[in-house]
């Protein structure tokens, strides 16, 4: 089975994806792929509700966040987040 992949067609070569099943995002959300997996569960930006929606409907755990003030300043889930491994 292959791994899905979110993914603007008009802004990144598919070459390196050719092992994932794409996923298109809808042309009117763009930066929709900005999503962060922490375990299971899909962190999305909740200022894309139809990519939101799709990704839900396709039976992935997702849990929407609002960053509309660091949009603001161009920032995504995944360049503010540093994951940390916790130490026993």
């Amino acid at each position: 089975m292959m791994k899905p992949s979110l993914s603007n067609a008009e802004w990144v070569d598919e070459g390196a994806f050719q092992n994932f099943n794409k996923i298109y995002l809808p042309k009117e959300e763009p930066f929709g792929a900005n999503v962060l997996r922490i375990g299971e569960v899909l962190c999305m930006n909740e200022a894309f509700p139809k990519t939101l929606s799709m990704v839900k409907h396709l039976g992935y755990t997702t849990q929407s966040v609002n960053i509309s003030e660091f949009v603001k300043a161009e920032a995504g889930l995944t360049c503010m987040s540093v994951l940390m491994k916790s130490i026993p």
